[in-house]
């Protein structure tokens, strides 16, 4: 799971779980300052609507009173009491990315190689290009200059095709040494899927008292309206049928929201 999609994501859990909601402030107000991008949250927020945008601000703003964070807010702190029960555990799979900002600092940097590291093992060089990696929380610029970096420093290979600048990692296994123990699976777009689930559910508050076919036409809004960033990050969306859209929704959305 990405730290900064998850955080982004994190006042949704006022209404669906008011006690991780409040464990997940306190963790921010323990640890965030030392591991979360405040820049990869901006880029995140940018894909969540604005009603959630607005009660992100207020999570923010608790988390800055209580941790001495910095993150984008305008709003006065609600009232809240950390617990100071949270954990950061570092060395578990899952928190491959917390590792790597730990070893290699809280940059764009650190979040390629996690991401190039994630590759299996294999004895052809894995191209890769800026593009395939915006989903990683950053600009174009950001990452294009993170590249030349390491590049510069030897981590990186290149190949170009006219114009265009493949990189590889040049250590893959020694990276992966460094950072294990290493998760199953490779990232995903979790800023796309973790907004589209936060619009779903704000959907779901605002019709609840009214029909199924108000229900769908609102559902499939939504889902219009971020095809293409979610296409783009090879995530296809449902065909929803005729009926009620909840449960097509649930049986499409859980297996994408697994870690």
């Amino acid at each position: 799971m990405d730290l900064d999609a998850a955080i982004a994501f994190a006042p949704a859990l006022a209404d669906l779980d008011p006690r991780l909601h409040d464990e997940t402030l306190d963790w921010c107000i323990q640890f965030a300052r030392d591991l979360v991008s405040v820049s990869c949250i901006k880029h995140c927020l940018k894909f969540f609507d604005s009603e959630h945008r607005g009660r992100f601000d207020r999570f923010a703003a608790i988390v800055n009173t209580h941790g001495g964070t910095k993150w984008p807010t305008a709003v006065s702190p609600p009232p809240f009491t950390p617990s100071g029960k949270s954990r950061c555990k570092l060395d578990r799979a899952a928190a491959i990315q917390l590792r790597g900002r730990k070893i290699f600092g809280i940059n764009a940097r650190a979040d390629i190689l996690v991401g190039l590291a994630l590759y299996p093992l294999d004895p052809n060089p894995r191209w890769t290009h800026v593009n395939h990696l915006l989903d990683l929380g950053y600009t174009k610029r950001s990452l294009s200059d993170a590249l030349n970096d390491l590049h510069a420093g030897g981590m990186l290979g290149t190949l170009k095709f006219g114009n265009t600048i493949r990189y590889a990692l040049r250590k893959h296994e020694a990276l992966r040494q460094i950072l294990d123990p290493m998760p199953d699976t490779l990232g995903q777009p979790w800023a796309q899927r973790l907004a589209l689930a936060a619009s779903l559910l704000s959907v779901q508050r605002r019709t609840r008292d009214k029909s199924i076919t108000t229900q769908a036409v609102e559902v499939r809004k939504v889902l219009e309206a971020r095809r293409f960033a979610l296409e783009r990050s090879f995530t296809v969306l449902p065909d929803l049928s005729a009926g009620d859209p909840w449960p097509q929704i649930d049986a499409w959305l859980e297996p994408l929201l697994r870690p």
